[in-house]
């Protein structure tokens, strides 16, 4: 009777839900810190299976970039971790150096002497002072595999340079860019990659004079061959990628207050004629808009458009019905402030679905994007029944794309393994950070549907050397423990302690024991405990000889 009772509820109640949208009006979050926050950016830090926020700062005091974690019971209000930069605008998450976490990457502009930098993650933990500075700054971050050689390029724009790349080599981004633009640009402040021409490589855009460098078999043009009719020059001040009418090719918005005035944001529409250059969609409002970005707030598996607006306006998302943007947004926050950065993540993890897409190999294409984006987590890429090591391929959660080192044969399966959420929440970078709470119930219990039935724990790849990914599901949420045991019955490491969700989850382990020394080779046991039930595999470690 309850299956029935829960599909009565969705037959009657989403419908109505996907015409608005489920926000709340007055944010449920706001940071302690008043911070002039610029871009924000969610990541797993920590590798608890929760989305954690760092976001940027203009203050000019250091330590401007603000790492806030997530307990499990949503976002910590003051940064347990901030990062010593003197400023800080462009940030962007991304797994440099293929070892399963996410390292971040901050810059501001060199125009106030500052240059881009990183931060490694090691074992789940940022490191608090940079590994790799580069020679430029930047106002926008964005990773991408221009090289398509399956790690993590570094795309960096800035006001009074040119737009520049620099290129990882097996882990390692070198010191100074070997691409960078030659036309002449040098007020740019935002950008990102999409696959604009279908053709299997990631293309960049850049604005304010918003334009495409596009992507010839891993080779950046350097002069732009892709521009908008005049007069939407000098207006891209935020740029998102995304599939708005569901036609399989990628559309362009473009936040469009780069004038200091009141514009309105355009839509361009992507064919097999390629993107247009004229907008077909206009808003309705005028704001100064900053930054964009898509999202399915509703999750019916549309679309939708966030977009922060500066000086002391209201943010507001444009609701996507069937592939139809509406022009005039049908949701706004009720504080006006002055907002920079706007991002998507379900904090509370309480739409988080598992989603596995199947795809086939045609012997060439190694850029493959999912069918549900903003991802949640990614976990795994399987070829033919086999795992790809972390160092086979890169992505991008956020845009939806995945790189492969290695095209896969033609028509060899492909799956891609990740989760992502139908019950987005809404942050915004203000004056102080704060997020809107997503309030789409019936979703909530659609979610209940789709947790997995009983306890279960894996890892990936086994046997393994370097480290491993534990993946463990939970019917519920309870109270659980996770530990690594030899053959002796020795407890060897302490992955977990603590209630978990109901759902899917994951942690690394890298072979070390609770002392962060390594153990030597040979077979080991991850044991998950709850209160009822106690399962175990084996592991195999098998370190390689020096």
């Amino acid at each position: 009777m309850k299956n029935y009772l829960i599909i009565i509820c969705l037959f009657v109640f989403f419908i109505p839900l996907y015409s608005q949208v489920p926000l709340e009006t007055t944010p449920f979050w706001v940071s302690d810190i008043s911070a002039y926050t610029c871009d924000i950016v969610f990541g797993d830090i920590d590798g608890d299976g929760d989305l954690d926020m760092a976001v940027s700062s203009e203050v000019p005091e250091g330590n401007a970039t603000y790492i806030y974690f997530n307990t499990g019971n949503g976002l910590e209000t003051y940064p347990s971790l901030m990062l010593p930069d003197v400023r800080s605008m462009g940030i962007a998450f991304g797994d440099v150096d293929n070892d399963g976490d996410m390292d971040l990457a901050t810059a501001y502009t060199r125009f106030f002497s500052q240059y881009v930098r990183l931060y490694l993650n090691r074992g789940g933990s940022l490191d608090t002072i940079p590994a790799w500075t580069g020679t430029t700054g930047a106002t926008w971050l964005g990773w991408g595999d221009v090289d398509c050689d399956g790690d993590l390029d570094l795309a960096a724009v800035d006001i009074f340079n040119n737009a520049s790349v620099y290129l990882n080599n097996n882990g390692v981004l070198e010191s100074s860019p070997s691409w960078q633009a030659t036309d002449g640009y040098s007020w740019d402040i935002a950008g990102t990659w999409f696959d604009v021409d279908d053709d299997g490589d990631l293309d960049l855009a850049v604005g304010m004079d918003y334009r495409i460098y596009f992507n010839n078999n891993g080779t950046l043009e350097t002069v732009a061959s892709w521009h908008p009719d005049a007069p939407l020059t000098n207006s891209g001040v935020g740029l998102a990628a995304g599939d708005v009418n569901h036609d399989g090719l990628l559309d362009l918005a473009v936040g469009g207050g780069a004038s200091n005035e009141d514009e309105p944001n355009f839509l361009h529409f992507n064919s097999v004629s390629g993107l247009e250059t004229t907008p077909s969609w206009v808003s309705g409002d005028n704001s100064m808009t900053w930054r964009v970005a898509f999202g399915d707030v509703n999750g019916d598996g549309y679309l939708d458009l966030a977009a922060a607006n500066y000086y002391g306006e209201v943010d507001v998302v444009y609701l996507n019905t069937g592939g139809i943007l509406e022009t005039n947004p049908s949701w706004n926050s009720t504080p006006t402030d002055t907002s920079y950065g706007v991002a998507w993540a379900d904090i509370d993890n309480d739409g988080v679905i598992n989603r596995t897409d199947t795809l086939t190999g045609d012997g060439t294409r190694k850029l493959f994007y999912l069918s549900h984006f903003p991802a949640h987590i990614f976990e795994s890429v399987i070829v033919d029944g086999s795992p790809l090591p972390l160092s086979d391929y890169c992505y991008d959660f956020v845009a939806g794309w995945v790189s492969l080192k290695n095209a896969p044969a033609n028509g060899s399966e492909i799956l891609m393994n990740y989760s992502y959420s139908i019950d987005l929440e809404l942050a915004v970078g203000s004056r102080s950070p704060s997020m809107y709470r997503n309030t789409n119930v019936c979703v909530r219990e659609e979610k209940n549907i789709l947790l997995p039935e009983a306890l279960s724990i894996k890892n990936y790849p086994n046997p393994f050397g370097d480290f491993t990914k534990i993946l463990f599901t939970l019917p519920q949420s309870e109270e659980i423990s996770i530990a690594i045991y030899d053959v002796t019955g020795r407890k060897v490491k302490q992955i977990y302690s603590g209630v978990k969700k109901g759902g899917k989850h994951n942690f690394l382990w890298r072979g070390e024991n609770n002392r962060g020394k390594k153990v030597g080779s040979g077979i080991y046991f991850i044991k998950l405990q709850s209160q009822n039930t106690t399962i175990s595999e084996p592991i195999i470690l098998i370190k390689e000889r020096r």
